[in-house]
């Protein structure tokens, strides 16, 4: 009786494996995974990066938040009506957006935090679909006085759902991991001030 069992769970953990890769992680535009750092006033873009791994997807949907008093949020689309906060990444080029934009929540569920929400799913029939790994999409951010070490971080509730939507259109999946980012704000004057005392060192010397 033992071996037959052993033979079932060396069949099944692979599998379990292979489908629990999938993750999403906030990164600053182009670099690694890792805190941000910039100068209150500063803009700084942040990517939505996702690794699918041998899973495919025909959408993603998913939730941010971040403190209201940190950031200032960038206008993606200005030609569009309403505020924009993303912008398509190369990893769902070919989706339809249907959702960009925050997130409709009641203050007692929102808290002192700005939700926003990037839908972008195939359209029906399209072939290639979502694979590998890539760009979602990045959000522009302003640098605010509040961002003190300031947690951007997905959501992933029963009210707000970060979810892969598998090929059928119709089944969704959960992702293994989320990473969220931090970001710290320095004074806006710190550069000026560095780049004064390296001029009147120069001029001592003279």
């Amino acid at each position: 009786m033992p071996r037959p069992l052993l033979l079932i769970l060396a069949v099944c953990v692979p599998a379990w494996t292979s489908a629990a890769a999938q993750s999403l992680d906030l990164r600053g535009h182009g670099l690694a995974p890792g805190p941000l750092t910039a100068a209150i006033g500063d803009t700084v873009r942040v990517d939505v990066w996702a690794q699918l791994d041998h899973l495919a997807g025909s959408g993603i949907d998913l939730h941010l938040s971040l403190p209201t008093d940190a950031f200032e949020l960038v206008d993606q689309g200005a030609a569009q009506a309403g505020l924009q906060p993303f912008a398509p990444g190369d990893l769902v080029a070919g989706a339809a957006v249907v959702h960009n934009g925050l997130s409709d929540l009641p203050g007692a569920v929102a808290g002192d935090r700005l939700h926003l929400r990037y839908a972008a799913v195939m359209p029906p029939g399209h072939t290639s679909g979502l694979r590998g790994q890539g760009r979602v999409a990045t959000i522009g951010l302003v640098v605010m006085g509040g961002a003190d070490q300031a947690r951007m971080r997905f959501e992933d509730t029963p009210i707000q759902e970060t979810r892969l939507v598998l090929p059928d259109g119709l089944t969704e999946r959960r992702f293994a991991s989320l990473q969220g980012i931090d970001v710290s704000a320095r004074p806006a004057s710190t550069a000026g001030l560095e780049t004064s005392w390296a001029q009147a060192k120069q001029l001592l010397r003279r």
